[in-house]
């Protein structure tokens, strides 16, 4: 079991009842525990919640970032297999994706693999893909990222305001 303060014992780990700090004979001491958001829907919506294939519509990118954000500690978005099996797949969004706030890593399939782009559908706003905000420590690669336009201004595709690393 972890320790808080001396006689202060913690009998689960952050993810609450169910997952104890009992690990056989042992005791989890608590390392870095990273938590892994798994995109499985090319879709761009946002029913409030990234769950699991059939259920809702899945996680897609919205909600994987959408969750990162209002989570503690740092946060990992992977892709499905499952999206790329059948061959390049793209994410096309139709407004832009909600800020990146927080520590967050998003880990593309290839940048052959998956684009997200802006919808090039007349009637389609002007938006940035993604919007790094003070504060926020991103990672993003192995994706492409596409078609973003913002006239007379910086960034079509992403703005950075926090710490950003593009691999």
């Amino acid at each position: 079991m972890a320790m808080r303060e001396i006689g202060d014992v913690i009998a689960f780990d952050q993810r609450g009842t169910g997952f104890s700090r009992r690990l056989n004979a042992g005791i989890d001491i608590g390392a870095y525990e990273f938590s892994k958001l798994e995109v499985n829907s090319l879709a761009d919506t946002d029913d409030g919640a990234c769950t699991d294939v059939g259920i809702g519509n899945g996680c897609t990118l919205r909600e994987a970032i959408t969750a990162a954000n209002t989570r503690s500690g740092a946060e990992s978005i992977t892709f499905a297999p499952a999206l790329t099996s059948g061959g390049a797949a793209f994410i096309i969004l139709l407004t832009a994706l909600p800020d990146l706030s927080s520590e967050i890593s998003i880990f593309g399939p290839g940048a052959n693999k998956l684009t997200v782009a802006r919808s090039s559908a007349g009637g389609t706003p002007n938006f940035r893909i993604l919007n790094v905000q003070g504060g926020g420590t991103v990672a993003i690669s192995d994706l492409t990222i596409a078609s973003g336009w913002l006239p007379n201004s910086v960034g079509g595709n992403i703005f950075n305001n926090g710490i950003l690393t593009l691999t």
